[in-house]
């Protein structure tokens, strides 16, 4: 009975590519549950797939540019500095529970730090190497 989250944060064609994963996970974990968190513009495309809950981020949610947003929290990281707030926020509006396992299929900065630290026992996909917690 796994718990999973799937974090997809791409553009439509991203979105929709992981759909197939979705239904795997699914088929393969019948008496667990399997969330999804993508961007709220993009939730209707995974609606329906049966997945147990839906977390959408809003991209207005950042001051800034998505592209902005992502090179802020890589150049944070590389000069160990603090990750942008609104990043922090993000993750504690999200209100994720703990999960066994989240699979990051989004190649963003934004994506590998969630995935790094929301409570999970394992990561799959891309995450942070380094400890960058809240």
């Amino acid at each position: 009975m796994a718990r999973i989250l799937v974090i997809q944060l791409g553009r439509l064609g991203d979105v929709i590519q992981t759909t197939p994963l979705l239904r795997e996970l699914l088929l393969d974990n019948p008496t667990g549950s399997v969330d999804v968190l993508v961007f709220d513009s993009q939730k209707e495309i995974v609606e329906g797939i049966g997945a147990r809950k839906i977390h959408a981020i809003s991209e207005r949610a950042f001051p800034f540019s998505l592209r902005e947003l992502d090179r802020s929290i890589e150049d944070s990281r590389k000069q160990l500095g603090p990750i942008p707030f609104e990043v922090h926020d993000a993750l504690r509006n999200l209100a994720l529970p703990s999960y066994d396992r989240i699979v990051n299929c989004s190649y963003t900065q934004l994506g590998a730090f969630l995935a790094q630290n929301a409570r999970s026992k394992s990561v799959t996909g891309p995450s942070f190497t380094s400890s960058t917690s809240i």
